[in-house]
């Protein structure tokens, strides 16, 4: 069976996020092929198949009411958090979501779609195991603009980082006043900032951290720290879906808070800082840093990798609930 899953250019071009959740899965099953398309038109095409895939954004209401077949729909939470119950509800029932977040799945059931839940997971066995004998080494991407450059200081000050890889690339409608670059040294921490020309040198490069900080306040499934709790490293991530659904709290990483409250509120108190820094990174840069100096990374990443093991088996083990959902007309 050969089936195209529509997706914007960017899951092509620069993600492979659903060739790891869609069309290597089921590449047994099926061939899929992603096609960008823009979010609205009505791909053509798709009006003569018995299945159509949706990755991320939904079909357009118009594609919606001329379609008669089978729509498989793919949600990120990141994106559809954007959607009220209601809208939920008036979707058609030839609709049937599959479900990688807790949020997505509470959604699609709510609505009375037909609906599988998954959970994706990543192989430890095919990834480079981190590495802690160099001391502290830590990665992070400024997607969003979640911390800035001070909060960057503090924490390497606090674990004592030899060097942090940076990534200043914010993602597209991102407001531009979260962009920031790193020069020279946080501290006594090497910077070292990274412009990847394509995914396997991203890994390559990323593969030296062994602390990973968690890029966004909302995941659709979350590749960035999942790739990195199966590597075994020790991973900070702000305490909302999917981050939170992975990771548990000091046994196999450590959930940031709001700025409202400060970080690791749960592990350490509240914290002092209940009022916004004035800079415009979501979260403050007041934090209990000499409480943070504490933790122990290495065991939190020993923890995450041993439980990716068994994750990844259940992922593979529930594949052919998936295809057959996905592809029985």
């Amino acid at each position: 069976m050969k089936l195209n899953a529509y997706c914007l250019d960017w899951h092509i071009a620069s993600s492979n996020a659903f060739i790891d959740m869609l069309v290597e899965p089921l590449n047994s099953y099926a061939d899929i092929n992603l096609v960008a398309w823009n979010g609205e038109d009505v791909p053509p095409e798709a009006l003569e198949q018995k299945i159509v895939i949706f990755c991320m954004l939904p079909p357009s209401d118009k594609f919606l009411k001329t379609y008669r077949g089978k729509v498989v729909w793919l949600p990120m939470w990141d994106q559809a958090q954007g959607y009220e119950q209601e809208w939920w509800n008036n979707l058609p029932k030839n609709v049937y979501v599959v479900g990688f977040s807790k949020p997505v799945r509470q959604k699609a059931k709510n609505a009375g779609l037909q609906l599988v839940s998954l959970q994706y997971f990543k192989n430890p066995r095919g990834l480079p195991p981190a590495k802690w004998s160099d001391g502290g080494i830590i990665f992070y991407w400024n997607r969003t603009g979640m911390i800035g450059p001070t909060f960057l200081e503090k924490f390497c000050t606090a674990v004592g980082a030899r060097e942090i890889y940076f990534l200043g690339q914010i993602d597209p409608r991102i407001e531009s006043n979260k962009y920031y670059e790193l020069y020279g040294k946080l501290g006594n921490t090497r910077v070292i900032n990274i412009k990847p020309a394509s995914q396997n040198s991203f890994l390559n490069t990323t593969s030296k951290a062994n602390i990973v900080i968690a890029p966004r306040t909302s995941e659709g499934v979350g590749m960035t720290f999942l790739e990195a709790m199966a590597r075994g490293c020790g991973v900070l991530a702000y305490d909302a879906p999917t981050m939170n659904e992975y990771i548990k709290h000091e046994r196999n990483g450590l959930l940031l808070h709001n700025k409202r409250y400060g970080i690791f509120d749960n592990l350490f108190g509240r914290s002092n800082s209940d009022s916004h820094s004035g800079t415009p990174y979501y979260l403050s840069d007041d934090q209990p840093w000499n409480k943070i100096a504490s933790v122990n990374f290495e065991r939190l990443g020993q923890n995450a990798r041993a439980e990716h093991v068994l994750g990844f088996n259940q992922w593979q083990e529930s594949i052919p609930k998936y295809a057959e959902f996905v592809l029985k007309v």
